[in-house]
């Protein structure tokens, strides 16, 4: 009986060490911000405040430990987190940007611009931003890319309806090249439906609605089936890449609006523009009047 004793301590003991050897690899191969007493170290010695510059501007720092990306990507994603916490700062708990983490899956290229969408935009956003400094630090062994930048929020006029809201979903998360993709939307009031596709390089695109399906009036609780028998959605993958992470942004509004422009007819025999203008569009309208939700997808060959 005491052998046996033995035998399970020892078993569960190494299956600890196993464990937490094998969440640490995690926690380093997935963060490179992982090494955090260099980040705290920083954040000590450099200049790392936020500041108020009044008038909905601000200047803020971030850092990102350059490993494994290249001294361009830890720019920009010093330069997106500096921009979060803008946000964070001006919008409170409330408006808190959300990232994924899912860089590794897209051959480990910088998708954390997706920070400015994969939260509530409709609440604030930053519309203008401005490089004040961008150096690189050295702290023992670790390369440090560091930005300071200025920045304007943009706060929606009047306060969210918390009974406006909608639940959107996919048919999948994860997609072969050409393959289908279905959308099903279901909102809580009376809406006019919009849905956007937001490659990963900033390009937007108006999905629905369109020439094939120009009604997006939809009832509350009544659940809308996007695409319908006259037009399809189809995942498609980038010349050149072999597999990439983009994302729907489906809003709905308590009266119709034009999200974007109908002026620029994409490639795709879709309505085109680019992520500063659907942001400017999203923030003017008032924060009672819309409600929105984002759904990330991937492609492959």
């Amino acid at each position: 009986m005491g052998i046996r004793k033995i035998k399970v301590i020892l078993v569960v003991f190494i299956c600890f060490v196993l464990f937490s050897c094998t969440y640490k690899k995690i926690q380093k191969d997935h963060d490179p911000n992982y090494n955090q007493e260099t980040i705290e170290l920083i954040q000590k010695t450099e200049d790392y405040k936020i500041e108020d510059l009044g008038n909905g501007y601000f200047s803020a720092s971030a850092t990102c430990h350059i490993q494994n990306i290249t001294p361009k990507q830890a720019e920009e994603r010093a330069i997106n987190e500096a921009c979060k916490r803008g946000v964070e700062y001006f919008g409170g708990v409330g408006v808190k940007a959300v990232t994924f983490s899912s860089e590794s899956e897209i051959n480990n290229k910088n998708m954390s611009f997706f920070y400015e969408l994969v939260k509530q935009v409709s609440t604030g956003v930053v519309l203008e931003k401005e490089i004040i400094e961008s150096k690189k630090l050295v702290y023992g062994n670790n390369l440090i890319q560091k930005v300071r930048l200025k920045g304007k929020f943009v706060k929606s006029k009047g306060e969210k309806d918390p009974y406006f809201k909608i639940k959107a979903k996919l048919n999948r998360d994860y997609f072969i090249n050409q393959e289908q993709i279905k959308i099903e939307i279901k909102p809580s009031t009376d809406s006019y439906i919009t849905v956007l596709n937001i490659a990963s390089d900033g390009s937007v695109y108006k999905i629905f609605p369109n020439k094939y399906y120009e009604d997006n009036f939809i009832k509350a609780a009544e659940t809308l089936y996007i695409p319908n028998k006259n037009f399809k959605i189809k995942a498609i993958l980038a010349k050149g890449k072999e597999k990439d992470c983009e994302l729907f942004k489906i809003v709905a509004t308590k009266k119709p609006v034009q999200i974007i422009s109908d002026t620029h007819l994409s490639d795709y025999n879709t309505y085109q523009d680019n992520l500063k203008n659907l942001l400017k569009n999203i923030i003017a309208i008032p924060a009672s009047d819309i409600t929105e939700q984002d759904l990330v997808y991937f492609i492959s060959k």
